[in-house]
């Protein structure tokens, strides 16, 4: 009767090995395709910056990638929402200038030329 039952176990254990040799080769072919895709990954260019700008500002390219290796000595920004801020103001332009040209004028000029004008 063993015989028997041995011999009902041999084309499971055959099927069992099979499928693993199997798994085993997909591991295997996964592993040496991210092998060659940590090889030939695409180098990056280091980031410049304009002048005048503050580097912080920017978001690290390094960092989008995962690759950032400076951490909290990077000179750029690891804030993901830095490039959703709104820009600042230029405090050294002069912007009236390009209101009154749209027809722009606020009231406070409207009153002083009135004033001057009239000279009530």
């Amino acid at each position: 009767m063993a015989f028997k039952y041995d011999l009902h176990l041999v084309p499971q254990l055959d099927k069992e090995r099979e499928k693993q040799a199997i798994v085993d080769r997909k591991r295997a072919e996964q592993a040496k395709k991210d092998e060659l895709q940590q090889l030939f990954r695409p180098v990056q260019v280091q980031q410049s910056v304009p002048f005048g700008v503050n580097p912080k500002t920017l978001l690290c390219a390094f960092f989008k990638t995962g690759t950032c290796t400076k951490g909290d000595r990077c000179k750029f920004s690891h804030d993901p929402n830095v490039e959703r801020k709104t820009a600042k103001r230029d405090l050294y332009t002069d912007n009236r200038d390009d209101e009154k040209k749209n027809g722009q004028c606020s009231n406070m000029d409207r009153y002083y030329y009135h004033h001057v004008i009239y000279k009530c």
